[in-house]
Formats: structure tokens, sequence, C-alpha cells
């Protein structure tokens, strides 16, 4: 797999790299949250 940020982002690598970069913002949104409502317990 090819390492995210090198090469051009044009056509297919700019959408490839704008839904990994939203899948990963997702996840540490979700995991963010999670913590607070467990230390808020």
């Amino acid at each position: 797999m090819a390492v995210y940020g090198c090469g051009p982002l044009t056509g297919r690598n700019a959408s490839l790299y704008l839904a990994h970069l939203g899948f990963c913002l997702w996840l540490i949104l979700t995991f963010v949250s999670l913590t607070e409502k467990e230390t808020s317990k």
C-alpha cells in the first residue's frame, strides 16, 4: 500500500486519501467520545 501524502493527489488518489482521512478522524472521535463516557461515570 502506498504511503499517503507522497505523490500527486489527483483523481482516484485524492478520493482515496480523503476517504482514509475521514475514516481516521471518525475513529479518533468515536474513541474519544467512548473514553469520555467511561471516565464520566
